[in-house]
């Protein structure tokens, strides 16, 4: 995967022919920031979004925190089922050849319903998005309708990526953005692994109100945080 990725910096180096900012977001976040800590003198910054420290860590604080406001809501029915399913993925996690698609995504489904209410207020644009081709189109109806063969396809992602960790120390500048309301990749953490990070400049834009998908749920807002952030990494 870390080839595959120096491919594409080549690529775009030799195309465009200036400094190259390498932006992950969620799992490409892990990536992206083990590239830019192995490679600093093929990018001139990294930008992570949504930056994926602990991803275990990360579905146990979203388990607690949503199944405390659904009891709050007097849906005892609905905290229950969040343990249940949540207990489901722990046996099973991501990356092992039992793992159940289908209630990890309602466990995704239900957390979301009280942590993001406003989720999915940006399905439309990207619905309507210039850049939405047929790929991106049969790649999510994959999930909906066929997620054995998903998961077959994604496999070696799946059970490479959970033992990663993104690296601490960084000889390039860092940037990370990240919703408040996003606990798929838990803010917390990522505050907490920024605070721990070394590199010549690094700091956090928070984007109020967002989620995991926040370029997704306001184009507009996420656009302003990653021209900042690009412009705070100081390259030209």
């Amino acid at each position: 995967m870390i080839s595959d990725l120096d491919d594409l910096v080549g690529y775009a180096a030799d195309r465009f022919s200036q400094p190259i900012i390498i932006v992950g977001h969620s799992w490409g976040s892990v990536l992206g920031s083990l590239y830019a800590a192995r490679h600093p003198e093929r990018i001139a910054g990294y930008v992570g979004i949504g930056q994926g420290v602990d991803f275990q860590a990360s579905e146990s604080m979203a388990s607690q925190a949503a199944q405390k406001l659904a009891r709050e809501a007097g849906k005892e029915d609905d905290a229950a089922k969040i343990e249940t399913l949540y207990q489901t993925w722990v046996k099973t996690p991501v990356g092992t050849d039992d793992f159940d698609f289908r209630a990890f995504m309602e466990f995704r489904s239900l957390t979301t319903r009280y942590l993001d209410p406003n989720a999915t207020a940006g399905l439309l644009s990207a619905l309507v998005s210039p850049d939405l081709g047929w790929n991106d189109v049969r790649w999510q109806l994959m999930q909906l309708t066929n997620p054995s063969e998903w998961i077959r396809v994604q496999q070696p992602l799946l059970k490479a990526l959970p033992a990663l960790s993104p690296p601490e120390s960084f000889s390039v500048p860092v940037a990370f953005i990240h919703g408040t309301n996003d606990y798929v990749t838990s803010l917390e953490l990522a505050v907490a692994y920024q605070e721990r990070v070394s590199a010549p400049v690094s700091t956090l834009f928070l984007v109020e109100g967002l989620g995991h998908m926040l370029m997704v749920d306001d184009p507009v807002a996420f656009a302003k945080a990653l021209r900042e952030a690009v412009e705070f990494l100081g390259v030209r």
